[in-house]
């Protein structure tokens, strides 16, 4: 009798476990995964030629995405970009994975256009910025010529490196802005 009834117990307390288990491998199965949209897929070769083509084209396709996408700069690389705009509307929930360094140009006629912005974000909600890479806005370059620093210079507007505009929960775990000032 006592057998029996460890039995019972043991297969009921065996059951009531697997029942816990068996949802969250439901739940993570059916979860959809993330779409990659990686910079190098769409011509980045961060050689030291501009990539900026490449990462708006990664950019259009990761904010069209039905699915949750993500958009890769991958590590160990360091991509070069004009200035660039990174708008929406997007689909929710864009991921903005920064692995590597995004380095800002050095060519102060790329800025002709707009002496005042680097990399913009734009018209998103939901965005994650994320990955513990760099983003070089290339600072050294306009404050060498800078007013502020040597006053026979003319004083002229030098690029903001990183702006965003109507986030909603954004999220930047780690953005490194080296050379963005006089040091």
């Amino acid at each position: 009798m006592l057998t029996i009834l460890w039995s019972i117990l043991h297969c009921s307390s065996y059951r009531i476990q697997h029942q816990r288990i068996e949802p969250t491998r439901n739940l993570l199965a059916n979860r959809p995964r993330p779409r990659l949209f990686n910079v190098d897929d769409y011509g980045a070769v961060a050689n030291g030629a501009d990539d900026s083509k490449a990462f708006m084209e990664a950019w259009r396709n990761a904010c069209s995405s039905s699915k949750g996408a993500e958009f890769v700069v991958p590590k160990n690389k360091v991509y070069h970009l004009k200035p660039i705009l990174f708008s929406g509307p997007c689909n929710p929930n864009l991921k903005v994975k920064i692995y590597g360094t995004i380095k800002a140009s050095s060519h102060k006629s790329d800025y002709d256009e707009d002496r005042r912005h680097w990399i913009v974000f734009e018209d998103l909600e939901d965005l994650t910025v994320e990955g513990g890479g760099t983003i070089n806005g290339n600072g050294r370059i306009w404050w060498i010529k800078s007013c502020k620093v040597d006053e026979t210079q003319p004083c002229i507007g030098a690029p903001t490196g990183f702006k965003s505009t109507l986030f909603l929960e954004t999220l930047v775990m780690k953005i490194d802005n080296d050379g963005n000032e006089m040091k």
